[in-house]
C-alpha cells in the first residue's frame, strides 16, 4: 500500500507538464481557489500582527504549490481545510465584543467550505447511485469477483495477484484476498508511466509468483511478456464472463 499510494505517486504525476497542471487546476477548481487566500484576508482585514500575516502567506503559497504539484482531483481541495481553520480563529478572536457575529461568522466560514468542497460531489455520486446501469454494473462485478474467488483455498488467499486495469484492490477486500505484489491493480497504467515495472513484474511471476494469478477474461490490459510468463508457469483452472482464474504449476 505505501508503494502503491505515495512511492509510486511521484511517478503518476510526471504523466502531465507543470504547465498542464496548472491550466488542470484552474479548470477543476475554479472559484474554489479563493480559499488559499482566506487565511490572508481575514488577517489583513483585522490588522493581525506581521507573524501571523507571514504564517497566513506562507500557508497559501505552500499549499498552492502542493494544489498544483499532482493531477487536479476535486477531492484535492480538502487540503485546505487548516486554512478554514486559522481563517475562523483569527476571525473568532478578534470578534470577542460582540460573541453572536463571533459565531455566526465561524459557522458561515466553516459551512461555507464544507458545502463548497462537497456539493459537487454529492450531487454527483447521488446521480451515480440513481442510475440504475451504474448500480448493476457495481453489482455484476461484486458476483463474479466472488464466484472466481470462491475457488481459491482459504488458506492460500494470502498469495493471490490481479493483473490489469481494474480496481484490484476494491477486488481483495471484497474476496478477502491479500495481494501477493506491490503493484497491486490497475498495472497497465503504471507500465505505460515507467516501463521497467513490466519486467519487474513478468521476471516476477516467472520466477516466484503468486500461488493464483486473476485477470480479466478479455485480456485487453495484459502485455506479451506477462502473458507469457502466466502461460509458461500457470494452469487455467476457471473462468466466468468477467475473470480467469490460474494456479501456478509448482
Amino acid at each position: 500500500m505505501i508503494s502503491q499510494v505515495f512511492l509510486f505517486a511521484f511517478s503518476y504525476t510526471t504523466e502531465t507538464s507543470v504547465t498542464e497542471k496548472i491550466s488542470n487546476v484552474f479548470i477543476m477548481y475554479k472559484f474554489l481557489l479563493l480559499f488559499l487566500l482566506l487565511p490572508v484576508a481575514v488577517s489583513f482585514i483585522y490588522r493581525e500582527k506581521w507573524y501571523i500575516r507571514l504564517l497566513s502567506i506562507c500557508s497559501t503559497l505552500l499549499l498552492l504549490v502542493a494544489v498544483t504539484m499532482g493531477n487536479a482531483y476535486i477531492h484535492y481541495m480538502t487540503i485546505v481545510a487548516p486554512h478554514v481553520a486559522l481563517s475562523t480563529y483569527i476571525a473568532y478572536r478578534n470578534s470577542e465584543k460582540n460573541p453572536e457575529v463571533r459565531k455566526s461568522l465561524a459557522c458561515i466560514i466553516c459551512f461555507t467550505m464544507v458545502f463548497a468542497l462537497n456539493a459537487s460531489s454529492i450531487a454527483k455520486t447521488v446521480f451515480k447511485c440513481s442510475d440504475e446501469k451504474w448500480v448493476n454494473t457495481i453489482n455484476e462485478f461484486n458476483e463474479l469477483a466472488l464466484d472466481v474467488a470462491a475457488h481459491i483455498p482459504e488458506d492460500e488467499k494470502n498469495s493471490v495477484y490481479g493483473f490489469g486495469n481494474v480496481s484490484w484492490a476494491k477486488w481483495y477486500v471484497l474476496t478477502g484476498t491479500m495481494p501477493a505484489n506491490r503493484y497491486m491493480d490497475f498495472q497497465r497504467h503504471y507500465i505505460e508511466l515507467k516501463p521497467e515495472i513490466n519486467d519487474e513484474i513478468s521476471s516476477w511471476i516467472a520466477e516466484d509468483g503468486a500461488r493464483w494469478i486473476v485477470f480479466e477474461y478479455t485480456g485487453k490490459f495484459m502485455t506479451d511478456e506477462v502473458k507469457q510468463a502466466i502461460v509458461d508457469n500457470y494452469t487455467k483452472v476457471y473462468f466466468n464472463r468477467r475473470f480467469v482464474l490460474f494456479r501456478r504449476n509448482s
